[in-house]
């Protein structure tokens, strides 16, 4: 008997929990209005665009249910009513909206939904040598071959909230080498363990390079960023034994008086182009003459400062030529040349 009673109340608990089970499955939901999207408006999961960005949002509810009050927040300072609204957003960010929806009941229910407005892409990223033992600075050493590039700072951000993301990564190394990362597809089994952001590539040799950085974003805009950089330990004299004087070719110069407050003071403007074989830094020197052909100021100045012009790179410049022996007015001519070039 004792046996009997226990089998009854395993059977009557496996027949409640069935019951249970039946209606937390197909049982009525618990009321309450989601955000929708508008019949033949974008869906919610596209949410996502260039300012002004214009949206029909709607509030989904069961036939039947008996919706009062339906109360929007926009997540932007503003506010709407209504089962069914359009609202415009003119200003770059992500924006949470809350629909509360209030039942003849009393009771009342929120839902939310987010709309990313996009601004420009920016593919930049940072370039540095890269070091396996770089915690242990006496097994490390400058000229490395192997380089990290770090894409962590692009915009758009990788995000799980926003929905303005960027999409793909081309990685140009200038040395032939391509990298491209698919951000919302699989990555390849060398980068499982590492972010998808960051790219690391061995050069075959010392040399100077032009790395690119191509991103695409969900919207099909695209950015590129460009840095040169110096791998390895590159011999010094060597490579200014490759560069010239005439290697660099000042283009056609403008000058002018400054202005009034400067009166001896000489604007001059202009191009200059690398044709040699490396890049190196330049100098320059500007002379001012007056009518009877005679040197009334001189002017030294690197355009770059202390850093390297392309190869091929046609460099704009502009500069001062102050205290001068004579005034601005009486100058004739300005002429400008190359004195000095130095690899960085």
């Amino acid at each position: 008997m004792r046996r009997r009673g226990w089998l009854a109340v395993v059977v009557v608990a496996i027949g409640v929990g069935a019951l249970l089970l039946v209606v937390g499955c197909e049982g009525p939901r618990m009321p309450g209005a989601v955000i929708d999207e508008c019949v033949g408006g974008v869906e919610t999961a596209n949410w996502v665009g260039r300012a002004p960005l214009s949206l029909c949002m709607s509030g989904n509810v069961r036939a039947g249910d008996s919706v009062l009050l339906y109360e929007w927040d926009f997540g932007d300072g503003t506010f709407g009513t209504g089962k069914n609204v359009v609202h415009t957003y003119t200003a770059v960010g992500d924006y949470r909206v809350t629909l509360k929806s209030t039942y003849s009941d009393g009771s009342v229910y929120n839902d939310h939904e987010t709309v990313s407005v996009a601004g420009e892409p920016d593919a930049t990223f940072t370039a540095r040598e890269f070091v396996f033992f770089n915690f242990l600075p006496w097994l490390s050493s400058s000229g490395s071959l192997t380089w990290r590039f770090d894409a962590r700072e692009v915009y758009p951000q990788r995000s799980s909230e926003s929905k303005y993301k960027a999409t793909q990564l081309v990685w140009d190394f200038g040395d032939g080498a391509m990298e491209t990362v698919v951000l919302d597809g699989d990555r390849p089994l060398s980068a499982v363990f590492g972010s998808p952001m960051i790219e690391d590539h061995k050069y075959a040799a010392a040399g100077i390079y032009t790395v690119t950085l191509t991103l695409t974003d969900n919207l099909g805009y695209t950015d590129t960023t460009t840095q040169t950089i110096i791998v390895g330990n590159l011999a010094d004299d060597d490579d200014d034994d490759e560069v010239q004087l005439d290697d660099f070719v000042v283009g056609t110069i403008v000058w002018e008086l400054d202005d009034e407050d400067e009166e001896d003071c000489i604007t001059i403007e202009g191009t200059v182009q690398n044709n040699a074989s490396v890049a190196a830094g330049v100098e320059l020197t500007a002379t001012a003459y007056n009518a009877t052909g005679a040197p009334v100021g001189t002017f030294t100045y690197w355009p770059a400062g202390g850093t390297n012009i392309g190869v091929g790179v046609n460099y704009a410049y502009s500069f001062f030529l102050c205290d001068l022996s004579v005034p601005g007015e009486q100058v004739t001519t300005v002429e400008v040349v190359v004195s000095d070039v130095a690899v960085y």
